[in-house]
């Protein structure tokens, strides 16, 4: 996945440098679409979001756009990924512990995560999820979309995923949904579960993941229009875009 990201995001600032001659985060094309997916931890969002790229047939980043971060800053994947969970509390402390041996902080974290995913955007139709992508794809190219459920509900399925007692569970999904909401506030002045930010809130305690991905896909659908070269099979899963 690595590998693959770091040639899409390569090639996209080869195109701005091209067309001009600096990195913006305006369309090069005037229509550059995306699906973005903010989920609350254990809420389901890694598998729904999954579904919805292969309903929709559109590659999904999320993982590698960690591991794409780590490769260009030439840092362990597993250093990143921890930054990627704690960037969103405790910020100052947990860096200046963890990176003392590299140039490397949270702005170095932040520019680099910024310019993936409006990299990966730009570069033609496809589905975020996490790392407050929401925040970095205009609303005008982009459908953004929060998975969500009761804590209760969250808390039974870390539970059961991390076979622990559910007291500590739902002590993990406190401190979580503290540290996501840090996150969120911190770098991007913003409530994570603001409605104003997006465009279709799902309780993923009320549908099945398939389901779930049927909504979020068929929204995208309504919102957009298959871009250029590709059609809509409009079959009974909510259609999919297909090469001509």
């Amino acid at each position: 996945m690595a590998r693959d990201i770091q040639e899409i995001v390569e090639s996209q600032l080869a195109s701005w440098r091209a067309q001009r001659g600096a990195l913006e985060g305006e369309s090069v094309d005037g229509s550059p679409i995306a699906l973005v997916i903010s989920y609350a931890p254990f809420a389901g969002g890694e598998s729904i979001a999954d579904r919805v790229a292969s309903r929709l047939q559109l590659p999904h980043h999320d993982q590698d756009i960690v591991e794409h971060i780590a490769s260009s800053a030439h840092v362990h994947l597993e250093t990143v990924e921890s930054l990627d969970r704690h960037v969103q509390g405790r910020i100052d402390e947990y860096i200046a512990s963890l990176f003392h041996e590299h140039n490397f902080d949270r702005g170095d974290y932040l520019r680099l995560l910024g310019r993936t995913v409006v990299a990966l955007w730009e570069h033609g139709p496809c589905v975020i999820s996490g790392h407050g992508a929401v925040h970095f794809v205009p609303r005008d190219h982009g459908l953004a979309v929060r998975l969500t459920a009761p804590a209760e509900v969250r808390a039974e399925r870390l539970a059961q995923e991390r076979e622990i007692e559910l007291p500590h569970a739902q002590r993990e999904l406190q401190r979580a949904d503290s540290e996501q909401e840090a996150f969120h506030r911190r770098f991007f002045g913003v409530h994570v579960d603001n409605p104003d930010h997006y465009d279709l809130i799902i309780d993923t305690s009320r549908l099945e993941p398939d389901a779930a991905a049927a909504l979020v896909s068929h929204a995208f659908q309504l919102r957009f229009r298959p871009p250029a070269g590709l059609v809509d099979t409009g079959n009974s899963a909510g259609g999919r875009w297909v090469p001509e």
